[in-house]
């Protein structure tokens, strides 16, 4: 945490210097989301929206709400669906006046919920993990007012909290377009 409020005084105090290329900017995007989790195999939607400010043509912050489609188990019926708010540092490399690379890292807030069938028993199960989220794309702008992302993200520990430890998580790849203001 003390990373992440450091890289953001630290954006705050150097972007005047660099305020020529500053944009706000509001986005949607959509996609496919795999859960990493140990009995959920395959493809679900992943359908969001963002925005966020870019100071200059390198850094920015973005805030992202996106929601994953139902997952369900091979074993016994089990089933998971989760929502994401993220908060993130962007890094942005630009290629061209046109085309950038982006990295970024953040938070997030991962809730989930689903059922478990244990016999002929289904249970409701629900639970939030708050861990960090990172995620790497590009952004290609048609105009300098509009332009389309493509990235992809990971939030860690967050399908199944805590009960894949580590290999438990998030990862989805969306496009999506942008438009600046």
């Amino acid at each position: 945490m003390k990373l992440i409020s450091t890289i953001l005084l630290s954006a705050a105090i150097c972007s005047p210097a660099l305020a020529d290329d500053s944009s706000l900017y509001i986005g949607a995007q959509g996609g496919t989301a795999n859960y990493r989790y140990t009995d959920t195999p395959g493809s679900v939607s992943a359908i969001g929206v963002m925005a966020g400010y870019m100071f200059n043509r390198y850094l920015g912050l973005e805030g992202a709400y996106k929601t994953f489609g139902t997952a369900n188990s091979n074993i016994g019926g089990n089933s998971i669906q989760s929502d994401a708010v993220a908060a993130s540092v962007i890094f942005a490399l630009p290629l061209s006046d046109a085309l950038s690379f982006h990295l970024h890292m953040g938070m997030s807030s991962v809730s989930s919920s689903g059922s478990n069938r244990v016999g002929a028993v289904t249970t409701p199960a629900t639970g939030s993990v708050s861990s960090y989220t990172a995620g790497f794309g590009g952004q290609y702008d048609f105009t300098p007012k509009f332009g389309m992302r493509v990235m992809f993200d990971a939030y860690r520990n967050a399908a199944g909290g805590n009960a894949g430890a580590n290999r438990a998580g998030i990862t989805d790849l969306t496009a999506g377009l942008i438009m600046k203001f």
